[in-house]
């Protein structure tokens, strides 16, 4: 049966937003009363490099939560963890447990690196699910901008051998995503310095690793439900990036939505009226393909 497809057009008041910050206060500023959480967590190590994400859980709560990893965005180039932590507190005050990781920029690793890095995020989650009381069949992901192109790339790849941490299948699948304006196929952003900069190339240099890191080559059927949020005015990743992706979905039948913001910039997030929105929407779509009440 063929799965139902939502286009969600939002007209609202438009404003101009900047790209998000990252200089920020510490992550405990945004944690509510009754959300606890765990800092600095080492979840994957490399030779010259340590990784540590953060555990928010809602304080009391002894079920096994749906778990949510959370990727901070800018630009492959700068950030670490507590760029969303904000995001990671206000979804466990919904009632999920939420990982906000670290991952390395530019300078640290090139393509795969990230993808590696977010995938790990993942396997830690199966790994340490008994410890935490993690629901290990209800693992969703989100993240802006760069965050939002490893979000859909933990989407779409998971069965990718060659872009997970030890060459296997195992323990890297993702069941639902929302994805905050991410660049989905690189061949429409060629001129894009980062991209080339985080790739190592040109386009024109190697067209296929490009193709490799666009999460939308990887879409096939068994590809999870996609949530959208997109600023249709944005000039750093247009919408257009999202329109293809949801195209793409459809094309294999994968349930999949789109919420277009009209007269919105890009980093929407950022701006408090339209965080809470965002977190209230992805915590309905969570709740809606986990199948939780």
């Amino acid at each position: 049966m063929k799965t139902k497809n939502i286009l969600v057009l939002l007209m609202v008041i438009g404003f101009e937003c900047f790209i998000y910050a990252q200089n920020i206060p510490a992550v405990t500023k945004f944690v509510p009363h009754h959300v606890s959480i765990v800092e600095d967590i080492e979840y994957v190590s490399y030779q010259d490099k340590t990784l540590y994400l953060d555990l928010y859980r809602p304080v009391g709560n002894k079920e096994k939560l749906a778990t949510i990893v959370v990727i901070r965005g800018g630009g492959f180039r700068i950030g670490d963890k507590k760029g969303f932590a904000s995001m990671s507190a206000a979804l466990a005050n919904q009632g999920f447990a939420t990982v906000c990781i670290s991952y390395r920029t530019i300078d640290e690793a090139l393509f795969p690196g990230p993808v590696l890095d977010s995938k790990s995020a993942v396997k830690w989650i199966h790994d340490h699910a008994e410890t935490y009381n993690l629901n290990t069949n209800a693992i969703g992901v989100i993240g802006g901008s760069a965050g939002a192109h490893l979000s859909m790339m933990l989407a779409t790849s998971g069965d990718v051998k060659s872009l997970n941490p030890n060459g296997s299948s195992e323990r890297f699948k993702v069941n639902a995503a929302v994805v905050l304006e991410a660049d989905a196929d690189f061949s429409m952003a060629t001129d894009d310095q980062n991209l080339i900069d985080w790739l190592g190339c040109t386009y024109e240099e190697n067209k296929t690793k490009w193709k490799q890191a666009s999460p939308i080559t990887h879409i096939d059927k068994n590809t999870p439900p996609i949530l959208f949020i997109h600023g249709a005015d944005d000039p750093i990743v247009p919408i257009e990036q999202s329109k293809i992706s949801m195209n793409k979905l459809i094309e294999n039948e994968v349930y999949c939505e789109l919420i277009a913001l009209p007269k919105v910039a890009h980093g929407f997030w950022a701006n408090k009226k339209w965080f809470e929105f965002t977190v209230k929407r992805a915590a309905l779509f969570f709740k809606e393909q986990f199948k939780l009440n």
